[in-house]
């Protein structure tokens, strides 16, 4: 799949929705699915974030904003290797 026209299996979409089960308010699942996209996708493109949004009956700003806040997500294609470094 492309994140530029992003979409799950039926599998994947079982899956969203078994971890939207888990948590009293769907959106809890929040950071498992945008985990479960980057690793189908390969990166969170604003396309993916719509989509996802569109899985929690969200609009797009408030996903732009968990994915803008962790640095665990990727917004554009990532290397073979990623460095981080930590500043503490």
């Amino acid at each position: 799949m492309s994140p530029r026209h992003p979409q799950f299996t039926s599998e994947q979409l079982a899956e969203v929705r078994r971890l939207q089960g888990l948590y009293p308010d769907a959106r809890g699942a929040l950071l498992p699915v945008l985990h479960l996209a980057q690793e189908v996708f390969g990166y969170i493109s604003e396309e993916v974030e719509e989509y996802v949004a569109g899985l929690f009956g969200l609009a797009p700003a408030p996903v732009h904003e968990v994915v803008t806040f962790y640095t665990m997500y990727f917004r554009e294609p990532k290397g073979r290797h990623v460095v981080s470094v930590c500043h503490n």
